[in-house]
């Protein structure tokens, strides 16, 4: 018997429910770290439960917590997510952030990371910058001090006033601090440091005036000072983000990765790029924050079911495309169940192409809203078609007028 697809998916009471804001499919890092991001970034469990462990989310929880909790010291010091607007970045910062703080839960780190390399202990010093939410020198007050840039703010989170006081005259006037600086704030402990949307920063910056120079040369040499300093530090890392140059902020990026080339050249290392995610995990990714649960069986004789159509109508002289007809058509369908594969290519490859459709982000946004209509109209059907039936079950409940069937 074919397999429903209300029998294979429990739908998600907030997707249908319809509660799911803008904002929520919006991650903002600084949000979370003041605590007044919505629950599904900002409390670890439910944060994870909702997030699919990707192969670049596995890739920067080894590399940057391998590195600050010893077991794996040749990790490089410097990380990179480079993606398009909506592509997982600052997700996968939140989920580094949460790790770091020992947020983790142990019992499900072997789903994210290999378990070995988790520290310990929470990472002693945490730093947050996000490019983002900052005006030119307005930063938020810290242990009593209002920094006026980026190395005051990030100084105050790692050590407070006196980490601050090492960088207090540069603060004052806007100059870049010096790697020696750095050294001792960090003072070998364990430090992970988040830069997200510094491009956007860089852009602002660009407007103010420092002597000769400007704020956001002085951003430049910064990131310079700071990757020369954590890359001599065997315990810190710091995790930069990207969007591709041809998209917004294109210029100040290729000025950021410059920067970050020149500091490598000094330091005779590598930085390691990763990409949040790749395209094979977009459906992943879709099903998991979509969908309470998809039952894993369901896949393949699904795949199946429709490869054998396919070949059946091609049989009796159905015009269809080569590779409906081809061996690899039933994995193309068990690789992206419970979504159809050129649903995800029209997602991936060509809505995310408009400006303001940001790729993983814009899909769930309007997948959300799918999923709601779609099952609003089926319960709408049943009331209309069965209702004796419905009258003696719980409207909008999965089994409502035996609903799957």
């Amino acid at each position: 018997m074919a397999i429903e697809l209300w029998d294979a998916v429990e739908q998600r009471e907030d997707v249908l429910a319809g509660t799911l804001t803008d904002a929520v499919f919006a991650a903002n890092l600084d949000d979370v770290v003041a605590g007044s991001a919505p629950d599904v970034y900002k409390t670890p469990e439910v944060f994870f439960a909702n997030t699919f462990p990707s192969a670049g989310l596995r890739g920067l929880l080894e590399e940057a917590l391998g590195r600050v909790g010893g077991s794996k010291p040749d990790s490089e010091p410097v990380i990179r997510l480079e993606t398009n607007l909506g592509g997982g970045k600052t997700h996968n910062l939140i989920a580094l952030y949460h790790a770091a703080r020992g947020e983790l839960d142990p019992l499900r780190a072997a789903e994210f990371m290999d378990p070995s390399l988790l520290p310990a202990a929470p990472v002693e010093q945490v730093g947050v910058f996000v490019g983002t939410s900052s005006g030119a020198t307005s930063f938020p007050t810290l242990h009593g001090i209002s920094p006026r840039t980026p190395w005051g703010f990030l100084a105050l989170q790692l050590g407070g006033g006196a980490a601050f006081e090492r960088v207090r005259e540069d603060d004052e006037r806007l100059s870049a601090p010096g790697a020696d600086q750095w050294h001792e704030i960090i003072g070998g402990r364990p430090t992970v440091l988040l830069v997200d949307e510094i491009a956007r920063y860089v852009t602002v910056a660009e407007a103010v005036p420092v002597a000769d120079s400007t704020l956001a040369k002085q951003v430049t040499a910064f990131l310079m000072s700071l990757m020369e300093a954590v890359a001599s530090e065997p315990r810190a890392v710091l995790v930069l983000t990207t969007t591709e140059v041809t998209e917004a902020f294109g210029d100040q990026t290729e000025q950021v990765l410059a920067a970050i080339a020149e500091a490598y050249q000094l330091v005779a290392r590598k930085e390691f790029v990763l990409r949040p995610s790749d395209e094979a995990d977009l459906p992943r990714i879709l099903a998991r924050r979509l969908f309470a649960s998809v039952d894993p069986n369901a896949s393949q004789p699904v795949a199946t079911d429709y490869a054998s159509a396919s070949s059946e109508a091609f049989g009796r002289g159905a015009d269809l495309p080569e590779r409906l007809t081809s061996g690899t058509w039933a994995g193309e369908v068990a690789e992206t169940y419970p979504f159809h594969p050129d649903l995800l290519t029209v997602l991936d490859k060509r809505l995310s192409t408009i400006p303001n459709f940001h790729r993983t982000r814009g899909a769930l946004r309007l997948l959300a809203r799918t999923v709601r209509v779609l099952w609003q109209a089926t319960v709408a059907h049943c009331q209309k078609y069965l209702p004796a039936r419905f009258r003696h079950c719980n409207a909008g409940q999965r089994d409502c007028c035996d609903i799957q069937r």
